[in-house]
């Protein structure tokens, strides 16, 4: 699927995007090719990273355990509730961010392929969008 990383994928990115520029002197790739970094000139990099666990499902409502992917992706949803909690956790996150000190340029929003998992990070996205908050679709 496009624009989904692997969870091993992502904590490298976020270690390499949270590791001190001056220990990062190179990357390399599976190839065995030298990529020079191009953020050596940076002295204070700094990116916020946050979680959000995905709103109340049909599983939990039918006090399921639902962590089998080949029924987790197809079935079991967010319920309204669920739905509601997403909602409300992007309007949440909004308020954050235009509260903030920090200027941001936009949001990357990740989630596993569970269904319960991207609903709420649609729902979560949708609410960035209807405030303009931009965000990173991987392109």
């Amino acid at each position: 699927m496009r624009g989904v990383l692997s969870l091993t994928t992502l904590l490298r990115l976020l270690l390499l995007l949270t590791s001190s520029a001056t220990t990062i002197l190179a990357m390399t790739t599976t190839s065995k090719k030298s990529i020079i970094n191009h953020l050596l000139h940076k002295t204070d990099l700094k990116q916020s990273f946050f979680a959000l666990r995905h709103g109340q499902s049909l599983a939990n409502v039918a006090k399921i355990i639902s962590s089998d992917p080949q029924v987790s992706t197809v079935k079991h949803g967010l319920s309204g509730l669920g739905k509601e909690q997403a909602r409300k956790a992007g309007e949440s996150f909004v308020g954050s961010i235009e509260s903030g000190a920090e200027p941001y340029r936009g949001v990357a929003v990740f989630s596993s392929d569970f269904t319960r998992a991207r609903e709420t990070a649609a729902i979560f996205a949708d609410e960035l969008s209807k405030s303009n908050v931009p965000i990173y679709m991987g392109d």
